[in-house]
């Protein structure tokens, strides 16, 4: 994986739904639809129903391939965002 496509995966599994453009503001960068793609092909995301805002985009949430890539029981085992913000 790409350090952009477990950037992505990491913030989809924060957002739970989270859309494209929500990924790309909180990366600070382009989430592009090749990376949604890849992570796809990977079996580490799915999209869900459309997002009920402007254009209606697809939204994305983690499957459970992502507990076992990661090492996780749960994802109430992902670090507090707020914490790794201070730190």
């Amino acid at each position: 994986m790409t350090p952009t496509e477990i950037l992505a995966v990491t913030a989809i599994a924060y957002l739970q739904p989270g859309t494209r453009a929500e990924l790309s503001r909180l990366a600070g960068k382009e989430i592009s639809r090749d990376v949604i793609g890849a992570l796809k092909r990977h079996g580490l995301i799915d999209d869900t129903l459309r997002a009920p805002e402007s254009g209606a985009p697809f939204a994305y949430v983690t499957t459970k391939k992502v507990l076992e890539v990661f090492g996780l029981a749960t994802l109430r085992d992902l670090p507090d965002i707020k914490q790794l913000e201070d730190e």
